[in-house]
């Protein structure tokens, strides 16, 4: 029998997911930077050394023959130098490209308060005794501590939380000003609504998204677009061709979006929760967001989401920089259940995984023969596995996270069920960047080719790894679960859970994902491929991230869960006892 659904008492005791969605943004740039970096790269002229007759009779002879793999990896290992172009720069080409993408985001960052408030002309509130007590008042309420301006040319009934560290504003506008006075209860419930944004620490990692997905359509996709079109055209080292990378592009920047619009929706549906927290019911808040939506609407006015083609709101949903007025009623109304991620943001997180592990494993690469590591102590297995945590990690926790909020908000029917969808969703965005990038991808380093079937073995590898993962999460959480209800501990509890469960996803996949470049199972079979990957795993995680942290970390892996246990067994001891009492 299935129980009925309890929403959790707090829907703030599971961290949100805004800074490692951010942090998977980030690294989607950076695949982009290197992208645009081997194009910079490209266009210098080859070096007399890399077209000179010993290094193109030794790439010939290391691409024929039956073992042309094994061959070709240690001709690229012991002998880069002649297929690395020259570089002009006096720091290597990605690391130049990122330094000016990042010098123009920080520069933004710090540039933008100033500009909002020249730009709108706005004004401080203090020549209004009366308003500037309530506004204090309802500053205490938050726990923050704000400096309120008005934009006195600005009519709409709204406001804008911004910002740098230590130096919050809050801005209202004029019709937001004249509500002080007509409706009380709303202006309370917008003023608290931005006060949330502030409370809820997302003024840094809001605004850096925005600027983020600016630089990269400026600095990135533009020049790719208007300066090196004819270049990219002329790729040949993907049987598609220039179709292929721009395909692997389009999707790189469609990742990015959604990653852009899944922060600025999930910042406002938590500033709504809070607000409506605050003031003690959610009434005014819905009050205010019914208005909003009957002006926005204007002729589609009583037409509800619901009522609107299936395709459109879902499209809707899904590409919306605000989340639908329908999702902001739910999360007031049902906030633990409302606030969980969705299967399409899961499937998203492994789409950027499969899209950018390649190019982040050039980039260590190149740095590694750049720092001068000895040929013979290279290892392609290793530099991957030591690369791809930055990919995998952070899509770990938006995973892990999005099972701990799941497991927390309610008691639902088949629950580990439930959860494997956000397992299978990973792995299917995975298995769809493999499809978008060909083993000879233009996008990021040569990744030897391997058969179909292998491929589609590997693809079901990954899967399957992935459910594994979110299969010990979601275990970790039931277990927890019946101690953490009404706890205080809970949101250092499921923390600690969600970056156990991001660190395994991350270190497992990174295994997986390193699999592709590992010379000894090249060109075999799906069943000895798989033989011989799992026959290894034992070696390769001793190695990295080193015997004593492997050991440590598979200690905590089985003794966690057990603690939750022995804590649901207390509390249920306690609660007994406390009945007899009674």
């Amino acid at each position: 029998m299935n129980r009925r659904p309890v929403a959790a008492a707090d829907p703030f005791a599971v961290p949100g997911a805004l800074w490692p969605r951010f942090v998977l943004m980030a690294v989607c740039v950076v695949a982009a930077a290197a992208d645009l970096a081997a194009l910079l790269a490209d266009a210098v002229p080859p070096s007399p050394l890399m077209t000179s007759r010993r290094c193109q009779a030794m790439l010939f002879a290391a691409v024929r023959g039956p073992d042309a793999n094994s061959r070709l990896a240690t001709f690229m290992a012991y002998h880069d130098e002649c297929l690395i172009p020259p570089n002009p720069l006096p720091v290597p080409p990605e690391l130049a490209v990122l330094v000016v993408v990042g010098a123009g985001c920080l520069l933004l960052y710090a540039l933008t308060p100033y500009v909002i408030i020249l730009r709108r002309g706005l004004v401080r509130i203090d020549r209004m005794p009366e308003l500037s007590r309530e506004l204090s008042r309802l500053a205490r309420t938050a726990g923050v501590r704000v400096r309120f301006l008005a934009d006195p040319l600005n009519p709409g009934i709204g406001g804008l939380a911004f910002g740098h560290v230590g130096a919050r504003r809050v801005v209202l506008n004029r019709g937001l000003l004249a509500l002080a006075v007509t409706d009380r209860p709303a202006f309370r419930a917008i003023v608290l609504h931005e006060l949330a944004h502030v409370r809820g620490g997302d003024l840094d990692v809001s605004y850096l998204t925005v600027i983020l997905w600016r630089v990269f359509v400026g600095v990135l996709l533009l020049p790719l677009l208007l300066l090196f079109h004819d270049k990219v055209d002329g790729v040949d080292r993907s049987p598609l061709g220039g179709a292929g990378f721009w395909g692997q592009l389009i999707a790189l920047a469609a990742v990015v979006l959604l990653n852009h619009n899944a922060v600025l929706r999930e910042r406002e549906l938590f500033a709504d929760v809070r607000a409506a927290h605050w003031n003690g019911s959610g009434k005014p808040l819905l009050a205010v967001l019914a208005a909003a939506e009957a002006a926005r609407d204007g002729g589609e006015r009583g037409v509800s989401d619901r009522q609107k083609p299936w395709g459109w709101t879902w499209l809707r949903r899904l590409l919306a920089f605000h989340p639908l007025p329908a999702a902001r009623r739910r999360a007031i109304a049902d906030p633990a259940v409302a606030l969980a991620p969705s299967v399409w943001q899961c499937f998203a997180v492994g789409l950027t995984i499969g899209l950018t592990w390649a190019p982040v494993l050039k980039k260590v690469s190149l740095g590694l023969a750049h720092l001068g590591v000895p040929p013979a102590m290279r290892s392609f297995t290793l530099e991957a596995m030591t690369a791809l945590p930055a990919a995998a990690v952070p899509a770990g926790a938006v995973v892990a996270l999005g099972v701990w909020r799941t497991l927390l908000a309610r008691y639902g029917p088949r629950p580990l069920l439930r959860s494997q969808l956000f397992g299978v969703a990973a792995g299917a965005g995975m298995t769809a960047a493999g499809l978008l990038t060909d083993q000879d991808a233009f996008l990021g380093p040569y990744i030897f080719r391997l058969p179909l079937p292998t491929r589609i073995a590997w693809w079901g590898l990954l899967t399957l790894l992935s459910c594994g993962c979110v299969l010990w999460t979601a275990l970790a959480a039931l277990a927890w679960r019946p101690a953490l209800r009404g706890s205080r501990s809970a949101r250092i509890v499921s923390l600690l859970g969600s970056s156990l469960g991001a660190t395994v996803f991350g270190l497992v996949l990174s295994w997986a994902f390193s699999l592709r470049v590992e010379v000894d199972t090249l060109g075999l079979p799906p069943g000895e491929f798989l033989r011989r990957s799992l026959h290894g795993a034992a070696p390769l995680l001793s190695l990295f991230p080193g015997r004593t942290v492997t050991v440590t970390l598979l200690a905590l892996l089985a003794a966690f869960p057990l603690a939750g246990l022995a804590s649901a067994a207390v509390v249920r001891l306690r609660g007994r006892g406390g009945g007899g009492a009674g």
